[in-house]
């Protein structure tokens, strides 16, 4: 990546799949996302120029051969996308607003006259590319970070974090956690389903259990039975009690131990 033009070489810009053509524009987000290193250096390169120059972007890419300070200008955008990026020569072209041949001009252009300057003049060109290249870089992190989350299978060996843990044992301690894991992860690795963050679904689902579990005692507290049973035993009691009869055990606890 102009290794004997830079002293400092920048770090290149990785792209596992760059963008053939315009046409990939209509694939999914998460392709976008794949590719957006190419384009995102491209704008910059764009904005820059625009900035430093009080250029606007129709000025930029509709420049002739006759302007040659502009088309330095374009010559050097091209220069410094197909050396930082991967991107094709035929998508550059059109975004260029040049036919593929023209672009490969522009380019070798550029890089033929840049090694016939004064050291010193290199040095502004690459001052110039080095700014652009950290800015879209530092951009770039910033991207990265609030990029759409990918809905994924939970994986075989999933376990909670610790951060999941510790909420779940200091909030739920009723709840059998070791048990719950197995559970969740065996149910959810039978039926395939996708989500886009596990520990949020095991947090649900914990959630979801206690309450289910509050609500079956509740159930046996309140049922009809348990309070024909409470209402016998009252009763069998008070009838001991007026004819001085011998304690009566309570048949509830009769009951239990069954």
């Amino acid at each position: 990546m102009g290794a004997e033009n830079t002293k400092h070489l920048l770090r290149p810009i990785k792209i596992d799949k760059p963008i053939r053509n315009t046409d990939d524009f209509n694939g999914s987000k998460i392709d976008l996302i794949e590719h957006c290193n190419n384009i995102t250096f491209y704008i910059g390169c764009i904005g820059y120029m625009q900035k430093e120059y009080h250029l606007t972007e129709q000025q930029i890419l509709s420049a002739r051969r006759s302007n040659k300070e502009m088309l330095q200008i374009r010559m050097f955008i091209c220069w410094l996308v197909k050396r930082n990026s991967t991107m094709k020569d035929t998508l550059l072209s059109r975004l260029m607003n040049v036919d593929r041949t023209s672009c490969i001009y522009l380019y070798n252009n550029f890089q033929h006259e840049f090694t016939l300057l004064t050291q010193a003049e290199q040095q502004y060109w690459l001052d110039i590319e080095k700014e652009i290249y950290d800015t879209v870089e530092s951009h770039g992190k910033i991207q990265q970070s609030v990029a759409p989350a990918i809905k994924k299978r939970i994986p075989r060996s999933y376990v909670p974090t610790k951060e999941t843990e510790k909420y779940i044992k200091s909030n739920y301690k009723e709840i059998d956690y070791e048990y719950e894991v197995k559970q969740f992860r065996d149910y959810y690795l039978s039926t395939g389903d996708v989500r886009y963050d596990w520990d949020s679904s095991f947090r649900y689902w914990i959630r979801r259990s206690f309450k289910m579990d509050t609500n079956i005692q509740t159930r046996r507290t309140n049922s009809k039975t348990s309070r024909v049973v409470a209402t016998n035993d009252q009763r069998i009691r008070e009838y001991s009690d007026r004819h001085n009869l011998e304690s009566i055990p309570s048949t509830t606890k009769l009951i239990n131990k069954e």
